[in-house]
C-alpha cells in the first residue's frame, strides 16, 4: 500500500529530506515496462523521492543493467522453486547481474532439492 507519509518518515529518520534515484528500463523488458517505471516515478514523488526514468536501448541491456543498482527487467516464471532458485541464486550461476552468495541459502537449496516429501520440500524452499 502506498503510504507517502511513512516513506517521508523513514527518509527523515535516515537523515534525508528527499531522495533522487535512477531506474533503468527498456521497452522490451515486458509490455508496459517503461510505463511501470513512470508509475513508480509518479507514486514516489508524493513521498519526496525523485525517480529519473532512464530508457536504455535493448542492445546495451547486458552491459548497462549489470552496472545499475535498480532496473526494470522480466525474468519470467519458472515451473518449480528449484528451477528459479538454481537459475538465479545458486552459488556459481553465470548471470552477471546476480551477486548473491549465501551459505545458508545454498545449503537449504540442496536439502530441498533432495527432499521427496512435498510439504517438507515447500517449507525448505520457503
Amino acid at each position: 500500500m502506498l503510504d507517502p507519509d511513512k516513506a517521508k518518515f523513514h527518509l527523515k529518520k535516515a537523515g534525508l529530506d528527499g531522495l533522487k534515484v535512477d531506474v533503468s528500463t527498456f521497452d522490451a523488458a515486458f509490455a508496459g515496462a517503461v510505463d511501470a517505471a513512470v508509475l513508480y516515478q509518479s507514486s514516489a514523488a508524493k513521498s519526496g523521492i525523485e525517480i529519473d526514468v532512464v530508457r536504455i536501448r535493448r542492445w546495451l541491456l547486458v552491459q548497462r543493467l549489470a552496472q545499475k543498482p535498480w532496473c526494470v527487467v522480466y525474468w519470467s516464471g519458472r515451473a518449480t522453486e528449484d528451477w528459479m532458485f538454481s537459475t538465479a541464486y545458486e552459488r556459481g550461476v553465470p548471470w552477471i547481474d546476480t551477486q548473491f552468495d549465501h551459505d545458508r541459502f545454498n545449503a537449504l537449496l540442496l536439502e530441498a532439492r533432495a527432499e521427496l516429501e512435498t510439504d517438507e520440500r515447500s517449507k525448505l524452499y520457503g
